[in-house]
């Protein structure tokens, strides 16, 4: 993979996602029971929270610092559950229109640091930095791509559902 179709899969999945977005009102991006009680908002404020965690991984190692990123142990699920639970307890109270503005500004921070991200080959090393044999590219795609899939799905899921009713 190459750092254009990168942010090409970044770029594309995105935009599947915002075409969901749209199809859904004010209302129904507040209502919970989405993803347990998490409401379309709350799914957003928790992407958003996980591209900051990126990109703030990014900026450490462009800066040559050692990078802070959750990194679990044997009972990951455990972790990211907690971690999860932690964020959404300190976003659930924003506006709709609050998390939409960082669900945006995160994306398009993420793209514009990978544009700018100098050298390729270190972008697609796994024994470059201590992400449990991971490439800072792995980790880009994960809190990106699939996790926009991820979660696009649980919420077209619930769209669907909810048309039904």
């Amino acid at each position: 993979m190459t750092k254009a179709e990168l942010i090409t899969q970044i770029e594309d999945e995105r935009a599947e996602l915002e075409a969901l977005l749209e199809t859904l009102s004010s209302e129904q991006m507040q209502q919970p029971g989405v993803m347990g009680q998490w409401s379309v908002k709350d799914i957003l404020a928790h992407l958003a929270v996980w591209a900051a965690r990126t990109i703030t991984l990014m900026f450490a190692i462009e800066r040559k610092a050692k990078p802070i990123y959750p990194q679990p142990g044997r009972d990951a699920d455990d972790v990211w559950a907690s971690v999860n639970a932690k964020d959404y307890a300190e976003q659930k109270e924003r506006s709709l229109d609050e998390v939409l503005i960082d669900f945006r500004a995160t994306h398009m921070q993420l793209l514009k640091r990978i544009a700018n991200w100098k050298d390729d080959t270190i972008l697609f090393d796994t024994r470059k930095f201590n992400l449990r044999g991971q490439s800072l590219a792995d980790i880009i795609l994960s809190n990106s791509v699939e996790h926009d899939a991820e979660h696009g799905g649980i919420i077209e899921q619930w769209a669907t559902r909810q048309h039904l009713e």
